[in-house]
């Protein structure tokens, strides 16, 4: 590590946190089946919630079945794709169904009797999103 990074992990920031030095990030490309679009394409109310909740099951999937926490949801980490279904035989229409996607702030959620936490030095998230507490108190 450059020693101007290495530097910078001991000094404190004007609110009194310690400066972390930057983790090593990894530039990669990660190509999917679904091509979907963006949420504000929805079409009625109805299927807006569908298309949310869809999204909701699948991070409660991630975190009980995985034990992944995402840990960046916001309406631009939705899609909406299409999938084909047979309605009876020899028919079949497209329903939109809702994709959750951008896990690259994902983290493993320890296992129960474990000290470590699903956190990161610092704040992550989209802030529109996150609770009001979280937001007043600079500690967390």
């Amino acid at each position: 590590m450059p020693a101007r990074l290495k530097k910078s992990s001991t000094r404190v920031d004007s609110e009194g946190d310690k400066r972390h030095a930057p983790s090593k990030l990894v530039h990669y490309r990660l190509v999917e089946k679904e091509v979907g679009q963006p949420l504000s394409e929805f079409e009625t109310s109805r299927n807006l919630v569908k298309l949310i909740y869809d999204c909701m099951i699948a991070h409660e999937d991630a975190v009980t079945l995985a034990r992944v926490l995402h840990r960046d949801i916001s309406s631009g980490n939705m899609i909406m794709y299409p999938v084909e279904v047979e309605v009876e035989e020899g028919v079949t229409q497209y329903v939109w169904t809702g994709l959750l996607n951008d896990w690259e702030l994902s983290k493993p959620i320890a296992s129960p009797g474990t000290a470590e936490i699903a956190r990161r030095a610092g704040r992550t998230g989209t802030w529109q999103f996150m609770s009001v507490n979280i937001l007043n108190n600079k500690s967390q």
